[in-house]
């Protein structure tokens, strides 16, 4: 899912995410967990002031954030993006061995 994302620069310069919109709902981000980088994108592991926990997917070359995992830690993986999908009114097919989005269907 495609997410817009406000950085600021971090280590090295390199951009760092503080915000990631879902809809019309801002999540401040509160810590940056983890990063690292892929042949073309780079991944961050957030959490956000709600409490969850994204990994989000920037793409370089055209400038583009995704949203790759979301989890609640007070519910299941499923019913945390229950919430988040009522949210954003976004559909997904979920993996049942993992919990993890496949597909996006935004309507």
């Amino acid at each position: 899912m495609k997410l817009r994302v406000e950085c600021s620069d971090g280590f090295h310069g390199k951009e760092t995410p503080r915000y990631i919109f879902l809809g019309q709902r801002r999540v401040v981000v509160c810590e940056v967990i983890d990063c690292w980088p892929a042949s073309d994108h780079r991944y961050f592991k957030i959490r956000g002031d709600d409490e969850a926990v994204y990994i989000i997917r920037h793409e370089i070359m055209h400038q583009t954030w995704e949203l790759v995992f979301f989890n609640r830690t007070d519910s299941s993986p499923i019913d945390s993006l229950s919430t988040l999908q009522r949210e954003i009114h976004v559909h997904y097919e979920i993996s049942e061995a993992s919990g993890k989005i496949r597909n996006p269907i935004i309507q």
